[in-house]
C-alpha cells in the first residue's frame, strides 16, 4: 500500500514554529521533511499551505504556513496576490532535481547528527544530503570521477571525487549530489 503525506508544514512570521524572522528556517523544515518522507518511500508528500492567511487584521498570534506571503489582507483565504518564502526557490529546486526518482533508502555511515538519502533516475544517482545541528564533513560514496552537487536553491557546482569518496561541507540545508 502507499504511502502518502498529505499535510505537513512549518509556520514562520514572528509567532511561528522558529520565531522572528524565521522564513528560512521552516524553508528548511518544510523542505527537508519532505526529502525525509520521500526517502522513507512515501509516493507523495503535499505540504502545507500555498499561502498565509490571515486570522484576523489585529492579530498578536498569528502563525503563517505556506510558500508565498498574501499581499492582500483583505482576502483571508486564496489570496490573488502573493509573494515567494524562502521555501518557493527550495521545494522549486528538490522537485526539479527529484522528480521521478525512486528511492533507495537511507544513506549509512554518517555522523550522528547527519541525515541523507539515495535516489535514482534514469541511470542516475542522486543523494539528499545534510546535518542537523551542526556545520560538519561528509564523506559521501559516489561511482564517478566527478559529481553535480546542487545547494538547496537549485545552484550547482562540480565536484572532484578522490578515490570514490566526495568531501562535502554540509549543514542545515540540504545539498544534492548527482551522478
Amino acid at each position: 500500500m502507499p504511502f502518502l503525506g498529505t499535510e505537513h508544514g512549518y509556520s514562520s512570521g514572528i509567532h511561528g514554529s522558529y520565531g522572528a524572522g524565521s522564513d528560512l528556517n521552516a524553508g528548511l523544515a518544510d523542505v527537508r521533511s519532505t526529502i525525509i518522507l520521500l526517502g522513507e518511500g512515501f509516493k507523495l508528500d503535499i505540504a502545507f499551505y500555498i499561502a498565509d492567511w490571515c486570522q484576523s487584521a489585529n492579530s498578536t498570534t498569528q502563525d503563517y504556513f505556506g510558500y508565498y506571503w498574501n499581499l492582500n489582507p483583505n482576502i483571508k483565504f486564496g489570496t490573488d496576490k502573493i509573494g515567494p518564502k524562502p521555501a518557493a526557490p527550495a521545494y522549486a529546486a528538490m522537485t526539479y532535481l527529484l522528480d521521478g526518482t525512486t528511492t533507495v533508502g537511507p544513506l549509512t555511515n554518517l555522523g550522528a547528527t547527519q541525515l541523507g538519502y539515495h535516489f535514482t533516475r534514469a541511470g542516475k544517482t542522486i543523494l539528499a544530503v545534510w546535518d542537523y545541528s551542526a556545520n560538519t564533513t561528509m564523506n559521501v560514496p559516489v561511482s564517478a570521477a566527478t559529481a553535480k552537487v546542487c545547494d538547496w536553491m537549485g545552484n550547482c557546482r562540480t565536484a572532484a571525487s578522490n578515490a570514490g569518496t566526495l568531501t562535502l561541507k554540509v549543514g542545515v540545508a540540504p545539498q544534492y549530489v548527482i551522478f
